[in-house]
């Protein structure tokens, strides 16, 4: 969230994820800590998530980046967690946000919430394309730029190309 003040229609769902998951760690990122731990971890990536045209951009590139570095869970504070999560049999889980065996007109990969292994190569990959290919700042569109199509092309790129294939 942008600071430590989390709306209150929000402090719900918070208070339920940590109810769900009482023996993990639960951590809010603040815009704050989010760009001291890119300036820390991630200082050869600090000019490109400096040089996001919206701070969204920056709110979808953040949990890539800590994704790799630390893994975890990471879940939108709008989204409402129904029974406690588990990774244990998986490096890495990316959710459909879009499906069409489900009427939808594409299949496309969600940044609403995943989790990951620390360290895992997807992330990698997704952090090299964006420092390789920066998103453009007049007139990003951030779904196509950092958001859940670019994570779409990222992992069908992936899946294509290195054989790191998710399922």
């Amino acid at each position: 969230w942008k600071n430590d003040n989390v709306p209150r229609m929000w402090s719900r769902l918070q208070a339920k994820v940590k109810s769900l998951h009482p023996d993990w760690e639960y951590r809010l990122w603040t815009d704050k800590e989010n760009r001291t731990f890119v300036e820390q971890e991630f200082p050869e990536f600090i000019e490109t998530y400096d040089g996001l045209a919206k701070n969204i951009m920056r709110a979808d590139v953040i949990r890539y980046l800590i994704m790799y570095k630390l893994g975890g869970l990471y879940l939108d504070l709008d989204y409402e967690m129904l029974k406690p999560f588990d990774l244990i049999d998986h490096d890495i889980v990316l959710p459909y946000s879009r499906n069409v065996e489900l009427g939808d007109s594409s299949d496309m990969v969600g940044n609403c919430i995943f989790a990951s292994a620390p360290g895992h190569d997807f992330w990698r990959i997704v952090i090299d394309d964006l420092t390789e290919n920066p998103p453009k700042r007049d007139n990003p569109d951030v779904e196509k730029s950092t958001g859940p199509a670019y994570l779409t092309r990222i992992f069908h790129e992936v899946c294509r190309d290195s054989g790191i294939c998710i399922h």
